[in-house]
């Protein structure tokens, strides 16, 4: 993937196109339908979040991937990002169990050694374990999450364009006041 190109996502598949030739260079094909993607700092691995796993693609050797199955079944992962140092992924979720709407994110210690291991030897699925925890949010439908580029701080956003921030990877939520007259983020546009 070079700055050349776009990443695409369709379906059940995500692929890359050559934005100079308009064609696709690259496809992937998911479990179910993708909803988003985040690439590793080393530009080395793509994420891809779909219904309750995220899918790890090794973009130099596309045929090889794996699923991380989340421990939840009935979450529908709605976003995903990848820390600067490339060691935790984290994933928002929107469900709706019994009337109780997800209030966390799910983090995965990418270095820890389950996961390592499942990532290195192309384990297909997945399954995290003590490598994935829930970090609570103090509001629900979680809708998108990022990391920030200058300070490495986590920031997650709400369909009703509540925004809340973690310091550190780990760290507690805390909800970020916006001023009443400031217009609220567009969740879908981001």
């Amino acid at each position: 993937i070079t700055n050349d190109d776009s990443i695409t996502i369709s379906i059940n598949d995500v692929s890359v196109v050559d934005l100079q030739t308009a064609t696709i260079t690259a496809t992937w094909a998911t479990r179910s339908s993708p909803r988003a993607i985040a690439i590793a700092p080393n530009d080395l691995a793509l994420f891809v979040a779909t219904r309750n796993r995220v899918t790890a693609l090794d973009v130099l050797r596309p045929a090889r991937l794996v699923e991380l199955d989340l421990q939840n079944t009935l979450i529908d992962a709605t976003g995903v990002a990848v820390s600067r140092d490339g060691t935790k992924l984290f994933i928002t979720h929107r469900t709706n169990v019994t009337g109780n709407l997800a209030t966390f994110v799910t983090m995965i210690n990418l270095s820890d050694a389950t996961v390592a291991a499942c990532l290195r030897n192309r384990t297909d699925p997945c399954n995290p374990g003590p490598g994935e925890i829930l970090l609570s949010v103090p509001f629900t439908g979680l809708e998108h999450v990022a990391v920030s580029p200058w300070d490495g701080s986590i920031w997650v956003v709400s369909s009703q364009g509540r925004i809340a921030r973690a310091a550190t990877p780990g760290a507690a939520f805390v909800e970020v006041p916006t001023a009443v007259n400031q217009r609220p983020p567009n969740p879908g546009g981001m």
